[in-house]
């Protein structure tokens, strides 16, 4: 049959379709370290390394535990409300020409719910341990079966689990530092179409389905500086490595019938990648007994990922490099707390984060934009040793920017994504 002589074109395709899966792993828009805490949330994140007040210090700066005595505990959750929307434009069309049959994709966010936990003990005046378990990276998005894009992205999710024991030194009474290692396991799902009728001469008259399904252990560390320059400034620096993983996992595909193999042959694929180190320099100012506010700048190296491995398992489809080219981030943030009354205690917060994405490799599956940041939260003591905290976050997008990318059986995609999200938190801190 005409097909069986572009089986070179089958296997570029399958490899192609396992590297746009799988860039959706470093998009930093999904990072979600700076969602630690309820009181974090409702500043932006601003302070954080410098902060030190409860036990989520751990994740944020080590350093930072050595403010803490006797045992402190937090729990938290984040509930994520994500608005992504495509708007399909002129340019869709298969191989023929023709318009992509289906919709716009609909709202393909997808709600998350994120719990961590945290805990610090002091062992003496200058010794203090830690312990936290958190998700420090995600995404799940949903365009449906029949969206216009679905050569493209069905559905993707990326889950992860970070444990994070740590350790602190008190030098003296100005300078702390603490460290910690970091063990995390990455879970990674992706589901689209394959248009093997354009292979045939007649696009979409046979489609396909490729599904993944893959995961790995990877470990790093974190370490921090606490500097208290006088009795109300602090200073914090904080820093967390890289992590080296590589994915293992099954690449299913259904076919409409047995001419497509052996390309198109389920089997295990292998996909070495790193997620970068970044740097934080946090200021906490108090102003004055009830005021107090505070700032953030945090630079992630994402120019590491200058390119992608896919390795297979089946000889007959070929490992492929792809350069990516992505370019090193920066994210500013300010904030400022108010106490209003003994139990009551108000949080802000402002944030602008960039996109690492260029526009040339900007797709559906990694919706990553320039991000504004607007908080607020709150905090009810109601005793000592026992706290409860509430936040809400918007994120909105600072550019709509345009999907136009040439599939892999000769279609096109093409048409602006924009959306939003809307970020809840809680927690429950308890010392003793």
């Amino acid at each position: 049959m005409k097909y069986l002589s572009n089986f070179s074109i089958l296997r570029v395709a399958s490899a192609a379709l396992l590297i746009s899966a799988c860039t959706q792993l470093h998009a930093t828009a999904f990072s979600l370290s700076e969602y630690i805490g309820s009181s974090s949330l409702g500043r932006s994140g601003a302070g954080r390394a410098a902060i030190a007040e409860d036990a989520s210090t751990v994740f944020t700066n080590p350093a930072g535990m050595t403010r803490l005595s006797g045992s402190h505990w937090l729990v938290a959750t984040q509930f994520f409300m994500p608005t992504i929307k495509f708007h399909n434009g002129t340019g869709t069309k298969d191989a023929a020409g023709k318009p992509i049959s289906g919709g716009d994709g609909g709202n393909a966010g997808v709600f998350a719910l994120a719990p961590s936990f945290y805990y610090v003990k002091s062992l003496s005046k200058q010794w203090f341990l830690g312990f936290g378990m958190n998700s420090p990276f995600g995404l799940a998005v949903d365009y449906g079966n029949d969206w216009v894009g679905r050569y493209q992205v069905i559905d993707t999710a990326l889950k992860t689990i970070n444990l994070n024991p740590s350790v602190a030194f008190k030098v003296n009474d100005a300078l702390s530092i603490g460290g910690g290692i970091n063990f995390q396991y990455a879970q990674y799902e992706f589901n689209s179409a394959l248009d093997l009728g354009a292979l045939m001469g007649n696009p979409q008259s046979a489609d396909g389905h490729l599904k993944l399904d893959g995961d790995d252990w990877g470990w790093g560390f974190n370490f921090g500086l606490l500097w208290n320059l006088d009795a109300s400034t602090r200073m914090g620096i904080a820093y967390r490595s890289k992590i080296k993983y590589n994915l293992q996992g099954d690449a299913d595909f259904t076919t409409p019938n047995n001419s497509f193999q052996p390309v198109f042959t389920d089997t295990k694929f292998n996909i070495p990648i790193n997620v970068p180190e970044h740097i934080s320099l946090s200021f906490h100012h108090q102003l004055n007994p009830r005021l107090a506010i505070m700032s953030d700048v945090t630079y992630t190296r994402w120019s590491r990922y200058n390119q992608l491995q896919v390795n297979y398992a089946n000889p007959s489809q070929p490992d492929l490099v792809v350069p990516k080219n992505w370019h090193n981030t920066w994210r500013i943030a300010m904030g400022l707390d108010y106490t209003y009354s003994k139990p009551w205690s108000f949080q802000f917060g402002v944030a602008f984060d960039q996109s690492p994405i260029p526009d040339q490799t900007f797709d559906p599956s990694v919706p990553s934009n320039d991000q504004g940041w607007l908080s607020f939260g709150t905090q009810y003591k109601y005793s000592d040793t026992l706290s409860l905290g509430f936040s809400y976050l918007h994120v909105f997008i600072l550019e709509t920017r345009d999907v136009n990318l040439p599939g892999l059986f000769g279609d096109r995609l093409q048409g602006p994504i924009d959306g939003s999200m809307d970020v809840i938190g809680a927690e429950l801190n308890w010392s003793f």
